[in-house]
């Protein structure tokens, strides 16, 4: 009976190491996708646009390597940033390594940036403001 019970856990733990392992693998690939590849790189540009601060035409490349862009528009509050085309090359050792960002190649072609409307000081600030009457205000 003992020898049975013993026999059932060790098929069961080389199930769930097969699984393990399987998971593992699965993870690796889904990382070596992500890093190494042009749709990966895609991927990553396509999370970074959902933030709605950045937007590209078009991405080619690799997170861990060479990488190029075009059509790319950064928005900073009211300032505007605009490149036709973006060429990186960069050592992601090295940030890991250093915690710094070292680039062997950064080209950038078609730079327009639109600045926010200067502010002028001397004037005093123009304050808007609207009062909301509380006639117009209806309850639910």
């Amino acid at each position: 009976m003992i020898a049975l019970i013993l026999r059932l856990l060790f098929a069961l733990l080389g199930v769930l190491a097969g699984v393990g392992g399987l998971l593992l693998w699965t993870l690796a690939a889904l990382v070596f996708w992500l890093a190494m590849t042009t749709s990966g790189l895609r991927m990553a540009v396509q999370t970074l646009e959902s933030t709605g601060w950045v937007q590209v035409g078009h991405a080619e490349g690799a997170l861990l390597g060479r990488m190029s862009f075009r059509d790319v528009v950064v928005h900073a509050g009211e300032t505007r940033l605009r490149v036709d085309c973006v060429e990186l090359d960069w050592q992601p050792l090295a940030l890991l390594r250093r915690r710094e960002v070292q680039l062997d190649t950064l080209w950038l072609a078609g730079v327009q940036v639109e600045l926010a409307p200067a502010v002028d000081e001397s004037k005093p600030a123009d304050r808007k403001s609207t009062r909301l009457n509380s006639s117009h205000v209806s309850q639910y």
